[in-house]
């Protein structure tokens, strides 16, 4: 299975359906067509790694909170293997923890707490290669913003090209169908159930790709979202800060022997009780 390089294919979709593709670069480049080259030249990438900080600011009445997520990430494109090492920061209380997942083995998540290893059911691999999908799919990752693009610009700098899309809203049943769509059993019904009570009022991607090569070597993700479960409504902003990089350099990633052997198999009633 050929998997694309995520983020810039995600934006090219959106930029397809909306009139806002007239910014240029200084050499007469659209942003669609920047945006286009760009998802050409990821998807004959066969590897890369990437490294994600995440923010988010969470507040609910008078009180709030802050989440700081890192992650460290190495990507084999075909077959599909994902190595993660993820560390957060929630009220003062620190995770570190590395994962895997692979077409052939599926998800494999080390414990924080014990050091051991688990194995997510097979069910959850089909769903996750779904999801992969249209991580990478132009045509239905950003089709829900097709019609709340406000601003698109093109900035211009000596090695890079800087765009930058902007919105005021989501049409949430649009993303619930989506992915039900995609998802079924459980995983199916939490995000519906997620998207259910997520309101997103405003988002920007601002999106760095190379001038020569047209790879996508960094992006900055805002999202401005009210969550409502029947409880607490909560106001949440999220800001993602990615760097991509090592460019077709871990075309030799596998999962590790000992983590396939040593991983202990959780049913779905274990993997949604606990996480």
């Amino acid at each position: 299975m050929k998997k694309k390089a995520m983020l810039t294919g995600c934006v090219t979709g959106a930029l397809l359906f909306t009139a806002a593709c007239n910014a240029e670069s200084d050499d007469g480049l659209t942003a669609e067509e920047i945006l286009a080259n760009s998802e050409e030249a990821m998807e004959e990438l066969t590897s890369y790694a990437m490294d994600m900080e995440t923010v988010q600011e969470m507040s609910f009445g008078e009180d709030s909170m802050e989440l700081n997520m890192t992650a460290e990430a190495q990507v084999r494109m075909d077959p599909l293997v994902l190595y993660q090492n993820a560390s957060m920061d929630m009220m003062g209380m620190p995770l570190s923890y590395d994962s895997y997942f692979s077409e052939e083995h599926g998800f494999l998540m080390e414990d924080p707490m014990s050091g051991g290893w688990i194995k997510l059911p097979e069910s959850f691999t089909d769903e996750m290669l779904a999801m992969a999908d249209v991580q990478t799919s132009p045509d239905e990752q950003l089709e829900i913003f097709r019609d709340n693009l406000e601003e698109v610009t093109v900035e211009d700098e000596e090695e890079f090209y800087i765009v930058t899309l902007k919105g005021d809203g989501v049409d949430n049943e649009a993303m619930k169908e989506q992915l039900l769509g995609l998802m079924d059993g459980d995983m199916g019904q939490m995000m519906g159930d997620a998207v259910d009570s997520m309101d997103i009022h405003e988002f920007e991607y601002e999106i760095t790709i190379d001038r020569e090569t047209f790879y996508t070597t960094e992006a900055n993700i805002y999202t401005d979202m009210t969550v409502d479960d029947g409880v607490n409504n909560t106001n949440m902003k999220q800001t993602v800060h990615m760097i991509l990089g090592e460019f077709n350099e871990h075309d030799d990633l596998e999962v590790p022997a000992d983590v396939i052997e040593n991983a202990e198999e959780i049913d779905e009633s274990e993997f949604m009780g606990e996480f």
